[in-house]
């Protein structure tokens, strides 16, 4: 299990990596080239979100925390 949470970490830093040597290579009026993947992912999460996908993993949704912030 623990090995399982490591190859996580290390994927999720590799990408890191990659993604500010990406950056650091480019000029400063070059178009971020992750923004496509980006918007595709934000859609995707909405999607999953509104479908109430995260509640069956414990995740709280977005509205569900703005709701509970406005009951306060």
């Amino acid at each position: 299990m623990w090995v399982d949470t490591l190859k996580c970490l290390f994927a999720d830093e590799t990408n890191h990596r990659d993604v500010n040597h990406t950056f650091a290579d480019m000029e400063s009026d070059d178009p971020n080239p992750f923004i496509s993947k980006h918007k595709k992912d934000a859609v995707k999460a909405w999607r999953l979100e509104n479908e109430h996908s995260f509640s069956s993993v414990g995740i709280k949704s977005y509205k569900n925390i703005v709701d509970e912030e406005k009951k306060k």
